[in-house]
């Protein structure tokens, strides 16, 4: 982790002057640490929202809590299907996803994933987002642009271990060192894990 911490931050300051990329996610340069698409062929991925940098999704339960997505289909043919599960006023929710890889323009891995989520409003439903860091093992620090362009998810696979440090130091320099916790241990702990090793959740809002 540490290799590929301090290979990335050095790929960031070598392309830091470029102007023609707003975001880290859309610097080419950056691909070989944005392979999102990796994680999903490798294995069923559980990976649990510890925080983000926006307070309020009017999509998922505004400030809504214990949010984790479930992969629930093997990666086959660009697609796979997941499940989001999240807790609004003490009330469990559950989202299906239809997740498709995809290549953004200038990368050669799979560093974005095109969402459909047919319960959510016509505009929520289809939603593109792209991966600014990923270590498989340790964390995914997604962009969401949906959230004023700006949006970020910082995703683990081990809600109760400590967090990477270099993981948060990439979150910060990319997001903001605003972190509003979206997953709560003691809240969520019941919750949450208990139905990320469960069957099959169907859509609902």
């Amino acid at each position: 982790m540490l290799f590929r911490y301090f290979t990335f931050v050095s790929s960031l300051l070598v392309s830091q002057s470029s102007a023609e990329y707003l975001h880290l996610e859309d610097r080419p340069e950056l691909s070989p640490y944005q392979d999102i698409v990796s994680c999903y062929k490798k294995q069923q991925l559980v990976r649990y929202n510890l925080f983000r940098n926006y307070a309020y999704n009017p999509n998922l339960g505004h400030n809504a809590s214990c949010f984790l997505t479930r992969q629930i289909t093997p990666y086959e043919n660009g697609n796979t299907t997941l499940v989001a599960h999240y807790v609004q006023n003490g009330t469990r929710k559950t989202l299906t996803w239809y997740l498709k890889g995809i290549s953004t323009t200038g990368h050669n891995v799979g560093n974005a994933m095109e969402i459909t989520a047919p319960s959510l409003p016509e505009d929520a439903e289809h939603v593109t987002l792209k991966a600014i860091f990923v270590d498989c093992d340790k964390c995914m620090i997604i962009r969401t642009p949906d959230i004023q362009g700006n949006g970020c998810l910082f995703m683990t696979p081990d809600p109760d271990g400590p967090i990477d440090p270099s993981c948060l130091f990439i979150y910060d320099i990319a997001c903001s060192s605003d972190k509003y916790t979206f997953y709560d241990h003691a809240q969520c702990r019941q919750d949450c894990i208990s139905d990320a090793s469960a069957g099959h959740f169907e859509g609902s809002r």
